[in-house]
């Protein structure tokens, strides 16, 4: 599931990025998330993403 939420990230695909974290149950699976370079998502977010700032703040604070 985190490596969808990464290639969302990646692509700017905020609002199926945002819908996934809606939908996960098990939400430590994210904050523990890291890809082969050892970075989490908010990395990824960081690093791959630019334009709506909004969206990119939504996905930041799901709660």
């Amino acid at each position: 599931m985190c490596s969808i939420l990464q290639a969302a990230l990646r692509t700017n695909s905020f609002h199926i990025a945002l819908r996934h974290l809606n939908h996960m149950k098990e939400r430590n699976a994210v904050s523990s998330y890291k890809n082969t370079d050892k970075q989490n998502l908010l990395h990824t977010l960081a690093l791959h993403t630019s334009g709506n700032t909004q969206l990119q703040l939504k996905v930041c604070t799901v709660p």
